[in-house]
């Protein structure tokens, strides 16, 4: 039940919609790095497997050695150790490819940010006071990501009266007349 109500909270408020879109966003990053991505996934998988087999081969070799079962001790624990030495150089390959994928997504990423400020019309925002812009681009993020909380806001959220210097925010609405 307690679920249920956490996940048609997340629904709500807008955060699925929004983990959603980031993982689209880092999907289009991996896209460009697929192959390397899909070798670190198999050697995942194939280093999973031989920690799974080299538990096998430990409790053969535990077996042999008590005695519940007969056979070549020798092979038992070359199976072991070639076992546990392949594990190990699974996961270093693996460790050694998750960080060349990171190493360049990131780079990629801050190479994208840069060539944006870079290439951004600082001329054409001059007519912009930075607290103008910021409010601009804070009232269309709020209303894209949560439309019923600015429908909601109402004239009756508002007390009218005389200007003072003690006002937080002055706000006027201007229409125009048609003739």
């Amino acid at each position: 039940m307690a679920i249920t109500r956490k996940l048609r909270q997340k629904v709500c408020d807008g955060s699925l919609r929004e983990m959603r879109q980031e993982a689209k966003w880092i999907f289009a990053y991996i896209r460009r790095y697929r192959a390397a991505v899909g070798i670190h996934i198999l050697l995942g998988i194939l280093g999973t497997a031989l920690s799974l087999l080299s538990s096998v081969a430990m409790k053969t070799l535990i077996d042999v050695v008590t005695g519940f079962e007969t056979g070549a001790i020798w092979s038992a624990a070359a199976w072991m150790a070639g076992l546990l030495l392949g594990s190990a150089a699974m996961q270093a390959a693996a460790s050694r490819i998750a960080a060349i994928v990171d190493i360049r997504v990131q780079n990629g990423i801050q190479a994208e940010v840069y060539d944006c400020i870079l290439r951004t019309d600082w001329v054409s925002l001059e007519q912009f006071r930075s607290g103008d812009l910021l409010n601009r681009l804070n009232r269309r993020r709020l209303l894209r990501d949560n439309d019923s909380l600015t429908r909601s806001i109402t004239m009756e959220d508002y007390r009218i009266g005389p200007v003072a210097d003690d006002c937080f925010d002055l706000f006027y609405i201007a229409e125009k007349q048609h003739k």
